[in-house]
């Protein structure tokens, strides 16, 4: 496989990770607007599988620095990690495409 197939691959990974990003991020906020338990768990878990690392890093920017199990939270709690985890997906998808970009897609995506 030569260089350019190699980057070849990796930008159409690197697509396929923004657009389930941007999927995931699209049920977070849905649960913003219509939350239910089971829901909110699941949209958040969703963006876990997505962007792990940037979801780190906010939890511990707001003060989230111990691993919690879900079952543990009560629904006020839960429904503020939207936010948090929304925000987390954000930063992932403009640190890879960049703001302009990422907001075109978003755009397109909330038109559907």
């Amino acid at each position: 496989m030569g260089t350019d197939q190699i980057e070849q691959a990796k930008h159409i990974k690197d697509q396929k990770d923004i657009i389930n990003a941007i999927y995931k991020m699209v049920n977070l906020q849905f649960q913003m607007s219509q939350p239910t338990r089971q829901g909110m768990i699941d949209a958040l878990n969703g963006a876990q599988s997505v962007a792990q690392e940037e979801i780190i890093k906010i939890e511990h920017q707001q003060g989230d620095t111990i691993p919690t199990p879900w079952g543990c939270f009560q629904d006020p709690d839960l429904y503020r990690k939207l936010f948090q985890y929304h925000e987390a997906l954000r930063r992932y998808c403009i640190d890879k495409i960049g703001k302009h970009a990422f907001e075109g897609l978003m755009k397109e995506v909330q038109k559907n």
